[in-house]
Formats: structure tokens, sequence, C-alpha cells
């Protein structure tokens, strides 16, 4: 059974005549004869009533007329759907995302959700050191990092969505925590104890990546098993760790931020993604990013 051979059908079942059918259809009679009369032999039951004049369909015709029909509407469905996946205008995009709330992604999915509402897209947590592998083996389309852990990889591909401030995080009995709306420069911080998480998850687990000299020595390097322990240890006033402000907002609630001033010490969160990825969803996602940033610059995040 043909799609051709269900659409003329329903033209002559509409009708219910040859002679219209033919007109309307731009062929001869006897293939619209033919084509049904093949239909028929398939289904292995008659479908019209043919009279000198005119046509009447059987009860198994009325089935097919109704049957045929919502075929066919599914089939133009499935077709645009393909088409817009196609375009990227439908369709998922996965993207691996470094362990923290990100306002601007958030408000960079609004933006392509108006511009795309039917493309779906999906986030998924993960550390630094694993989104390179995650986007080399195609489980995630696009990553968001921060730009002091991008490869210098040719294979891939980075646009900037925003800028990062570093914060101190301290105890609010910290000399420092006096400074939570103005900001410290690191030269300030010279006689403190710096303490860095263990994990890649935490930022840095080397203090030259920082290229200060302030902190090149720190007295204390990773000395802790996990971030809450450093955090419990900095409740207590011993010390201070340097944070991105993002990743400061979700694991240090209770503690103060302290933006630092040192503009040597800015950063981005980035995107990266392989050149070699012909996602359409991805394409689209990265024109509306474009678009976005176009709009408003990857500005800088306002200090604390």
């Amino acid at each position: 059974m043909k799609i051709e051979q269900l659409e003329r059908f329903l033209v002559v079942a509409d009708c219910l005549n040859f002679t219209t059918a033919a007109e309307k259809l731009y062929v001869g009679q006897s293939t619209i004869s033919r084509q049904i009369a093949a239909l028929e032999e398939e289904l292995g039951v008659p479908l019209l009533i043919r009279g000198s004049r005119n046509v009447e369909l059987t009860s198994a015709g009325k089935v097919l007329k109704k049957e045929a029909a919502d075929i066919l509407k599914e089939i133009d469905q499935m077709k645009e759907k393909v088409a817009a996946a196609g375009r990227g205008t439908s369709g998922q995009l996965k993207i691996a995302t470094i362990p923290a709330h990100i306002p601007e992604l958030s408000s960079l999915q609004e933006y392509c959700a108006k511009a795309y509402p039917n493309l779906r897209i999906f986030f998924n947590k993960s550390s630094y050191d694993e989104i390179y592998t995650q986007l080399d083996h195609g489980d995630y389309d696009l990553g968001i990092t921060f730009s002091f852990w991008l490869q210098d990889n040719p294979a891939y591909e980075t646009m900037d969505l925003c800028k990062e401030p570093f914060n101190v995080v301290c105890s609010r009995k910290h000399w420092a925590a006096a400074y939570e709306k103005s900001g410290v420069y690191m030269d300030q911080l010279r006689d403190e104890e710096f303490y860095f998480g263990r994990d890649a998850i935490y930022l840095v687990r080397h203090p030259y990546d920082f290229a200060n000299p302030v902190v090149s020595n720190p007295s204390k390097e990773n000395p802790f098993s996990s971030m809450t322990d450093m955090l419990m240890q900095l409740n207590i006033v011993n010390g201070v760790a340097v944070l991105p402000q993002v990743v400061a907002d979700s694991i240090a609630f209770n503690l103060p931020h302290v933006p630092i001033l040192d503009k040597d010490l800015e950063h981005h969160i980035t995107m990266v993604w392989r050149k070699d990825n012909l996602s359409p969803s991805l394409a689209r996602f990265l024109e509306v990013a474009r678009k976005k940033i176009n709009e408003s610059g990857p500005h800088k995040k306002k200090q604390k």
C-alpha cells in the first residue's frame, strides 16, 4: 500500500466521481481506476460501488476513508517533526555544566525557549575534568566550565557566556568579612592561610592557577578531604578560601563572600563544544547565545 494510493482514494471518496477526481489530480481516469483496483486487491475487499456516472463507498470504503485521512495526517505531522529536527527548531540538546547555579545560563535557556519552544534542553552537573570526556564520547553536545579549565585543543570551539569574579570565603569573625560589600585586593591577604579543595570540582588544585604571586606559596595546600571540611575550618576563623562567585554562592551560604578586586583574577564561564558536532539543535542554541551575548555582552557580575 502506497501513500499515493491512499491520497488518490481519498479524492475519489470525496468527489464520488472518477472524472472530477481525475481533473483535481491532473491524471487520467484510467490511472486512478488502476490504483484503486490495486488497493482493493491488496485489501481483499471492494471499496467502491461503481455506477455509470458516479460511485458509492462500500462499508469497507467508508472505514478506509476515515483511517486513511488519519494516517495521512500523522504522516504530515511526522514529516514536519523530522524537518523541524533537521533545522534544529525541535529535538534535544544535552548540556554538561559545572556544579553551580549560573543565572546567565538560566536566562539563556529562557531566551532560547522563546525562539525555539520545541527545543528541549537537558542539563547535567559534571566535574570539570569529566566534561571534555563526555563531549568526546557524544554523551553531551555542550559543556559549561570556567575559562581557566579550558583545554588547548583544536578539536573544540568556545564562547564566553559571562565574566565571573573570585570571592574570598571566610568566617564572619574574620577581619575580611568587614569588606563583604566593598571587596579586597589579594595583597591585603598576603599573611593569610589559603585553603583549596582537594577535588577539581572545588576550583583550583594548585595555587599558581591564580597567576598571582601573593598565593604562590600558601601555608596549607589541599588539607581537606571535602569542601564541607574546609568550610567548617573557615567557620572557626582559620584561614580563607578563594572560589568563583557561583561556586561560593552554591556551597557557602552561611559564610561571607568578599569580592576580590584584582582585575587580573577575573575569568569567564565559558561554553565549549566539539567542532565536528553537527547537531542542528546545538547550532540553533549557539545562534541564540551569540545573539543574546551580542545584545548584552558577556558582562561582569555585580559584586555582592
